[in-house]
């Protein structure tokens, strides 16, 4: 006899598809129009038939019927007088006294005998209390046209809809608060446009990544407005079709501490991946084991046991998935690594070298500090990589972007562009892109995305969407109203346009407001009428000058005293606190019932809620309010004792080494720093917080590592060079490496004045140095440095003369060649001693460093160093910087004495010795050199430049970005030169310019930007490079104008791309004034471009000296190049070979043996197509078409110009053939000429 629940989803259904709802009975009733007697029949008639279609006919009461048929009389009766006749007065000539009944009682009257024993007779059948009201208002919508609660047939709909798509909330009333108002997390109300904007930029990002674009979204706003709320909604639907989603929230306190939220934000991402991983091994079937499994393999083949033990000091949870890498010796390739547990957990990576003196350990430690950052970069993108895919993308949320540290979105802007690098400079392990969508939110009043994300904003490559938000609708606080007080829109609708009003949509103001309303009882559930209720005039007149703080301030201040108190102790700590922590404080007395009160504010409050195993503010507007609820020199106390609590254990001891607990301990006193007046606390705190410095120089972040050295040297005071001067000399040192690290040379300076100032001790000063130097250097003040450098080697025993002779040089390398006889290479690595004299060895690390601006500066002294260098190891025993050294030497006998073979094993010898120590990160930069100063004389080109493009990758893996770009530009010089196809060179420059201006590397950019612009000469793509780029410099000009004495080198550089062009474009002067130019800078022949000016210079002069007469200089000068080139052909038949024979051609054809030319014109090509110097085979070509119509034979010209034709149009030089020496042939491409 009673409905069940499906068939009242049935009945219900069948409502909102009834033609009544249609819009042809719209049209009838003319919502639109005036006629509002006919929309309530209507109204009224909808209940009539719900209220038959709910009770069978054999079911009803016969009585109800008749009041409801009567009432249908009665209500057309009533609709058809006037808006007047509800007012209650005398008509004109009526009795006095006599009181005619309005029809407004008479409505009364007949509600009460009609509509509630409706509601009361369909009760009788168990029917819901929303649908008894709903038939019950839409009869009484019939009578009373002034109080309805429907405009529409819509609100019907939405009525029936509501119940239909969440019965349990709209049409049981399930589970509805009763004791307060309860907003549900998931809500999402009012933001169906920018919902759409936001899954929109999701879709177009995984369709991109395929094209190697990467994607930011930011969400702009006021606090409280839901931006964080968006992109939670979407989380759980993305993860559902395959997205992995990181969400990483930052706070005010954040700020201090470098990159550690995005590295708590993955680890505990992989926190999951290890517990799963944990239940695979353990034999429990997981429905995603085969993902798990592959994603575990992914990072192995990306990462290698290296990079995923460098990582682990950022994401812990890696020893837990890769438990045997930290238990056991790995064998990386070429490196042996030992890995063991370190105390704190950390893993420590033992070196074989012998050698333990300080200074070789300071040095050690500049340099992986310097590159640590880099590397930690690399290898994080290379980490998401692994785990993303257009197929399993990656969603990155960064919460509260104004807050952020610098460290952290200079990683963020790292791995947005490295999608297309990845794929571009040779990912080793997958040449797909990876999928990231970067998300992020901030407060449109603090911060602008500019600030942010800068050039990434506006980077071609990177795809930016942006979301402002304002505050929601008055349609969005009706929906979230309703499904707060599970009341049906239509009755909610008056109470929201207040609500809205006072609170202007925002999300967070709503909720506090409808609270403080629950507070002051002007909203109350009644138990009468089953629902929420409110006072309409009451909400009205209710005051919204105070913010949502000061709400939170009024609510905390009602809590007990205990709640208060727990509340004030996790607002010190930020946003979260974990409970870890607050167990150790209530070990104090001062402390106790922490935990407990905040589980029951948990329960009860709502301020704050439970994450795992952290109490998380629900909002940092919350955190802040209770924080400024504390007086302020409370606050320091309370600071303090957390301090001080946290870190009793330590201070006790002599051990200051720093874990994650000490750091919270260390920070805490920080802030109170003002407070702490014993002075036997002063030296503890100092070297606390310089172990936290050093600690975070280790973990890449510099800036939390020069927040540590103020704070220690602030604990020490004044007075500190004479109470603690050991601990604050460390500090200072710990000062000058952190700037230095910060990219701040002012700061460098300064704390090197201090220690300048305030010690006598030479080798107490050399650390900071030695950062001083590196400093100058890398902030491109390389005179300063180079002059710095000699001045403090004077200091320590080394003198250099005022002036470098090339007679200086002979005498200097025939004496360390003297030295060398005495000992073979073997000797030289199993008899040397280690260099132990640290005054010498602090020599040598000077010598090394400055290597690369003595180079920029003044390169006539690089063999005086090399040689100082080399004959320091022979005399007092070998350090790393040996290599240096040894190499140098060998480049120096190759590039003034042509001693090739001499040189390259020297070379050899030099990589030996960074093997005997061990010293991994030194090996790509050498490799580098190798490979682009010397080994190009023995081996093939091709080969050379394969292994530069290698050596990017293992660069970056041990943070060596400088050497990175400068091995992917010379492979990039390599590979023209080789002939490697244009168009793909083009496109590889591309990425490699952007990832340039990305790291800073400016002076790398111009010469790669010069040789970029020399590839779209030639193949006549009509871009601007220097345009593109956006360096401040408009072309090859003013960078030579700007850096003729700055930068010779760069110089050179640019010379030799316009070299380039100018002899495929047959500009022979231009080749000889250009190359005159390039020799005037240096006349040493060391690097590849050196080579290729020779025989660019030698083919020009000796085509000249055919056509100007009485130029004999020119033939000498051809013949020059000639002997030049049997001499270097004997160390590489390949390289040099077709270049030999392509210029005895040119001299044969000048002295007029034609058969000889020809001859050799012929093998020229065929060693050029032999070798695979495609372009090379297309210029012999070329030759020898004009050697063929200078004798007139024009079908052999017309074939080998031709086949130059074809060998161009191969490697990719349409712009060349564009020219008008190949109009009368179809090159098959249509651009403009160079």
């Amino acid at each position: 006899d009673k409905c069940s629940i499906e068939e009242i989803k049935t009945i219900l259904d069948g409502f909102n598809h009834m033609d009544f709802m249609a819009s042809n009975l719209r049209q009838k009733i003319k919502l639109d129009g005036n006629d509002t007697t006919l929309q309530r029949d209507y109204f009224r008639n909808i209940g009539l038939l719900m209220f038959k279609l709910l009770i069978p006919e054999n079911l009803r009461n016969p009585s109800l019927e008749l009041n409801l048929s009567k009432y249908g009389e009665s209500s057309r009766d009533t609709n058809s007088n006037s808006r007047s006749d509800y007012r209650d007065e005398e008509e004109p000539g009526s009795e006095k006294g006599r009181r005619k009944h309005t029809i407004m009682e008479t409505c009364k009257n007949f509600k009460r005998v009609s509509i509630s024993t409706v509601e009361d007779e369909l009760q009788q059948y168990s029917l819901p209390k929303s649908i008894c009201r709903l038939v019950g208002d839409l009869i009484e919508a019939g009578l009373f046209s002034d109080k309805t609660s429907f405009d529409k047939l819509r609100d019907v709909s939405m009525d029936l809809s509501q119940m239909m798509e969440d019965p349990q909330r709209f049409l049981f009333n399930e589970n509805i608060s009763k004791d307060g108002l309860e907003f549900k997390d998931d809500l999402l109300c009012g933001r169906n446009s920018e919902l759409v904007q936001l899954l929109s930029a999701m879709a177009v990002a995984r369709m991109e990544s395929r094209s190697f674009i990467s994607s930011i979204i930011t969400i702009g706003g006021e606090p409280g407005v839901g931006k964080s709320h968006l992109l939670r909604s979407v989380q759980e639907s993305l993860t559902r079709n395959g997205w992995t989603c990181i969400q990483c929230k930052f706070d005010r306190q954040s700020q201090n501490q470098s990159c550690s939220v995005v590295s708590m934000a993955f680890d505990n991402f992989f926190q999951h991946i290890a517990l799963l991983k944990s239940r695979l091994d353990n034999g429990e079937h997981l429905d995603s084991e085969e993902d798990l499994l592959d994603m575990i393999m992914s990072i192995e083949d990306h990462l290698n046991a290296t990079g995923i033990v460098t990582l682990s000091a950022m994401i812990p949870s890696f020893r837990a998935i890769f438990p045997d890498l930290f238990t056991r010796v790995v064998e990386d390739d070429d490196d042996v690594i030992s890995i063991e547990s370190s105390d704190d957990g950390s893993p420590d990576i033992g070196q074989n070298g012998e050698n333990s003196d300080s200074a070789n350990n300071d040095e050690e430690d500049c340099l992986e500090a310097h590159t640590f950052k880099s590397r930690f970069h690399y290898l994080f993108t290379k980490l998401v990589h692994s785990i993303s895919n257009p197929e399993n993308p990656m969603l990155f949320v960064l919460d509260d972007l104004q807050w952020a540290d610098r460290a952290s979105l200079d990683l963020i802007s790292s791995l947005v562009m490295s999608n297309r690098q990845l794929q571009l400079m040779g990912d080793g392990a997958d040449d797909s892109p990876h999928c990231l969508v970067v998300a992020g939110t901030y407060r449109s009043d603090e911060i602008d995305t500019n600030e942010v994300f800068g050039n990434l904003l506006r980077s071609d490559t990177v795809r930016v969407t942006n979301i402002d938000l304002a505050g929601m609708d008055i349609a969005g606080t009706n929906a979230m109203l309703s499904y707060t007080l599970q009341l049906p829109l239509r009755l909610i609708r008056e109470l929201a346009c207040v609500v809205h009003a006072k609170t202007l949509g925002n999300p967070l103001f709503v909720k506090e407001f409808m609270n403080s309303l629950v507070s002051d009882k002007e909203l109350q559930y009644s138990l009468v009428e089953a629902r929420w209720i409110w006072d309409i005039d009451a909400v009205k007149s209710k005051s919204v000058d105070v913010s949502v703080a000061e709400i939170m301030t009024r609510k905390v201040l009602h809590m007990p005293k205990e709640y208060q108190y727990a509340l004030s102790v996790a607002s010190c700590f930020g946003m979260r606190v974990g409970e870890e922590i607050l167990q150790l404080l209530e070990t104090s007395k001062t402390f106790i019932g922490l935990v407990h009160s905040l589980d029951q504010i948990v329960m009860k409050e709502g301020m704050i809620q439970k994450n795992g195993s952290s109490f998380v503010f629900q909002h940092d507007l919350i955190q802040q309010a209770v924080y400024n609820l504390i007086d302020s020199k409370e606050r320091d106390e309370l600071h303090y004792n957390i301090g001080v609590e946290l870190l009793k254990s330590i201070i006790t001891s002599t051990d200051y080494s720093v874990d994650r607990t000490s750091l919270l301990a260390i920070d805490q006193i920080n802030v109170a720093s003002s407070i702490v007046t014993e002075a036997s606390l002063r030296s503890p705190l100092a070297l606390l917080n310089l172990s936290a410095s050093q600690h975070m120089i280790e973990l890449a972040k510099p800036v939390s590592a020069l927040l540590y050295v103020r704070h220690g040297l602030r604990h020490l005071g004044p007075e500190g060079w004479v109470s603690n001067f050991d601990v604050c000399l460390r500090l200072h040192d710990a000062g000058c490496l952190s700037s230095y690290l910060n990219g701040m040379p002012r700061g460098v300076e300064a704390y090197i004045e201090e220690i300048m100032k305030h010690t006598t001790d030479m080798m107490g000063r050399m650390k900071s140095i030695y950062v001083l130097i590196r400093t100058l250097g890398t902030s491109g003040r390389q005179e300063v440095a180079v002059e710095k450098a000699f001045h403090f080697l004077g200091l320590l025993g080394e003198d250099f003369p005022d002036d470098v002779s090339l007679t200086d040089i002979q005498s200097a390398l025939a004496s360390t060649k003297t030295k060398l006889a005495k000992y073979s290479h073997d000797q030289i690595l199993t008899s040397l001693p280690r260099l132990t004299d640290e005054k010498k060895h602090w020599a040598m690390v000077i010598l090394a460093v400055f290597l690369p601006y003595v180079y920029t500066v003044c390169p006539n002294y690089i063999p005086l160093i090399a040689c100082i260098m080399v004959d320091t190891s022979l005399a007092s025993g070998l350090c790393r910087e040996s290599a240096s050294g040894f190499f140098h030497v060998g480049v120096v006998s190759i590039g003034y004495f042509g001693e090739v073979e001499y040189g390259y094993q020297l070379s050899k010898l030099s990589l030996s010795i960074l093997q005997l120590f061990n010293a991994r990160s030194l090996y790509p930069k050498m490799k580098c050199l190798m490979n682009g100063y010397v080994s190009f004389w023995v081996e093939p080109l091709q080969s050379t430049a394969m292994s530069l493009a290698e050596s990017y990758e293992e660069a970056l893996m041990v943070g060596d970005v400088e050497y990175a770009m400068i091995g992917s530009t010379v492979s990039c010089m390599q590979n023209i030169v080789c002939g490697r196809e244009l168009f793909a060179m083009e496109k590889e420059m591309d990425a490699l310019a952007t990832q340039m201006a990305q790291m800073n590397q400016t002076y790398n950019l111009f010469g790669l930007i010069s040789m970029h612009k020399a590839v779209c000469t030639l193949t006549g793509t009509q871009k601007d490079p220097f345009r593109a780029s956006r360096i401040p410099m408009k072309d090859e000009d003013e960078v030579v104008s700007k850096f003729a004495s700055e930068r010779p080198s760069l110089v050179q550089l640019i010379y030799f791309h316009q070299i380039f062009v100018a002899i495929f474009c047959s500009k022979y002067e231009v080749v000889l004034k250009l190359s005159s130019e390039y020799q005037s800078i240096s006349q040493r022949k060391a690097t590849i471009h050196d080579i290729f000016v020779v025989f660019f210079q030698g083919l020009s002069s000796l085509r000249l000296y055919r056509l100007q007469q009485n130029t004999p200089e020119l033939y000498s000068m051809g013949m020059s190049v000639l002997r030049q080139f049997q001499s270097w052909v004997t160390h590489s038949e390949w390289n040099f070979e077709n270049k030999l024979l392509l210029l005895e051609a040119e001299v044969h054809f000048s002295k007029g043996e034609h058969d000889l030319a020809e001859e050799k014109y012929l093998a020229a090509i065929e060693s050029a197509r032999k070798h695979r110097f495609v372009h090379e085979e297309g210029l012999s070509n070329e030759l020898l078409s004009t050697f063929y119509k200078s004798r007139r034979e024009d079908k052999k010209g017309q074939e080998f110009m031709m086949n130059a034709i074809l060998c161009y149009r191969k490697w990719g030089a349409f712009g060349l053939l564009a020219q008008p020496r190949f109009q009368d042939f179809n090159v098959g491409k249509d651009v403009k000429p160079i």
